[in-house]
């Protein structure tokens, strides 16, 4: 097993380079690979790690059938990687969510975290991705470089305030520093340091005031080990710690996990369809929710009503259903 110990002050490769070397050098060391030499053979490179298109829409095919189906497929990538053609490309895939780093919405602290794309690149990409039928799960990051806990609170509102964003889900991840990162020469020279936990928690019960009902907000708080963090929250359960702030005010947590039925009997009868339509920058949404009289929710559908021409053709003059979700069995329904 190789061990590598990347150091922020030393940015010799960037962090796919450091990953794909390790990879080669371990498939180098492995059996496969002497047995291969010593037939005589080619050995497998990361060049044959790639299915054909053919060979991928046999799986789909196959998949379709089975007794136990894969019904969600998603990839992760960031607004400067999305052009049109790679929309259609990721559809072809069979993708079904796409979780899109967009970290900020604000172009300098973007820029002085080196994030490689701006505000309108996000905007941008979002809507192409809405546009194609996608659920879009989006990251967030208070605390970079060049941030504050006002300015942090300001722009998570920008991401439901911006009809081209309201994302479906969102992964609210703090910075927190580890000693590979570049940012831990900012942190040696005082110009960066982790909020306290006081700070986080009054940025992230704001988040949670601030969040619309047809947003889940999926995780608060990356699990990295805290033997890597050098400075920032070591808290892995901070979801936790702010629902009993806000249970402490009397809040209630409008985001879809914080209202799901879990454990609970629930009949249909106790049941209602809420319709919640709000404005994206390609037409309108309708987030369709069977809730209780409290607000609590068993089932959902997200519904895409287009505005404007679609980038795929197939799509044209059709409403998008963007996600349907059954939360729990429900008593008294049918089929």
């Amino acid at each position: 097993m190789t061990t590598v110990v990347l150091d922020g002050n030393r940015l010799d490769e960037l962090y796919n380079q450091v990953v794909q070397r390790i990879y080669r050098d371990e498939m180098r060391r492995s059996r496969e690979y002497a047995l291969a030499v010593g037939r005589g053979e080619r050995p497998r490179t990361l060049a044959d790690e790639y299915a054909t298109w053919e060979e991928l829409e046999a799986a789909h095919r196959e998949n379709e059938l089975a007794a136990c189906r894969c019904v969600g497929l998603v990839i992760e990538t960031r607004p400067d990687q999305i052009t049109l053609d790679e929309v259609i490309r990721i559809r072809r895939l069979g993708a079904t969510k796409v979780q899109i780093g967009i970290q900020s919405l604000n172009d300098e602290v973007l820029r002085k975290n080196k994030r490689g794309h701006t505000v309108t690149t996000t905007r941008r990409a979002v809507r192409w991705l809405r546009q194609a039928g996608f659920k879009i799960h989006a990251h967030w990051m208070p605390n970079l470089y060049g941030s504050t806990p006002e300015a942090d609170i300001e722009d998570y509102r920008r991401l439901f305030d911006d009809p081209d964003l309201r994302p479906d889900e969102l992964k609210i991840y703090p910075c927190s520093l580890i000693e590979s990162a570049e940012l831990m020469q900012y942190y040696q020279a005082g110009q960066w340091r982790p909020y306290t936990h006081d700070e986080l928690l009054r940025i992230l019960v704001a988040c949670f005031q601030n969040t619309p009902e047809y947003c889940r907000l999926t995780r608060v708080v990356r699990d990295i080990p805290s033997t890597d963090i050098v400075a920032g929250e070591l808290t892995t359960n901070f979801r936790q710690v702010v629902e009993e702030e806000l249970k402490q005010r009397g809040s209630r947590f409008p985001d879809i996990r914080g209202r799901e039925i879990r454990g609970q009997a629930v009949d249909l009868a106790d049941l209602h369809l809420d319709e919640l339509w709000y404005a994206v920058g390609i037409g309108e949404e309708v987030f369709l929710q069977y809730i209780t009289n409290d607000r609590r929710i068993a089932a959902f559908l997200r519904l895409l009503l287009p505005g404007e021409t679609p980038i795929i053709e197939e799509l044209s003059g059709a409403a998008m259903i963007r996600e349907v979700h059954v939360l729990r069995p429900i008593a008294g329904a049918r089929g």
